[in-house]
This record gives structure tokens, C-alpha cells and sequence, in this order.
């Protein structure tokens, strides 16, 4: 991290302007390398991965319809189970 204002002294005293350039650059990417560092985890990176990556052949394609299994197993404000726990109150 501290490398990028290193070049910035450098560049200052050394008064060439291609050094600025590097010096912006590299205090640009520390945002980058931060979330790279800190954020991006097995996990993160895996479902980005799984979200890029096309599906393999012969492998369920999802829609982005739910199921009908997939609504029976939420639990929505106002169902009939909701219903019932509240009367029982």
C-alpha cells in the first residue's frame, strides 16, 4: 500500500510525468485489492463462477420460475399457516 505514495515522492521531486501516471494507478487499484483481499472468499467466488459459467450439457437449466416445491416451502405473510399461528395467540 505504501509503494503507490513512494512513487508519488518520487514523481514529485523527480518532475516526470510518466511516474504521475503510475502513481494514479496504483492508488486506484488499492480499492480493488482491498475487496479482492477482503470481500471475494471461496464461497463469493464460487457463486460467481456458477452465475458466469454456462450450464453443462444434459445438467436441470433453471428458469428463475419458482416451483411449486419451492412456494409450499416459503413461508409468505398471510398463508394460511400464518393465519393459524396468529389466532393461536
Amino acid at each position: 500500500m505504501g509503494l503507490g505514495w513512494v512513487v508519488g515522492f518520487v514523481a514529485a521531486f523527480a518532475d516526470w510525468p510518466a511516474l504521475w501516471y503510475v502513481f494514479i494507478v496504483v492508488n486506484s487499484l488499492q480499492g480493488a485489492l482491498l475487496c479482492v483481499a477482503f470481500v471475494v472468499t471461496r464461497q463469493v467466488a464460487r457463486l460467481f463462477v456458477d452465475c458466469v459459467r454456462p450450464p453443462l450439457h444434459g445438467a436441470p437449466s433453471d428458469t428463475g420460475k419458482p416451483s411449486s416445491n419451492d412456494l409450499k416451502s416459503r413461508n409468505v405473510p398471510g398463508d394460511s399457516t400464518e393465519v393459524a399461528r396468529m389466532s393461536d395467540v
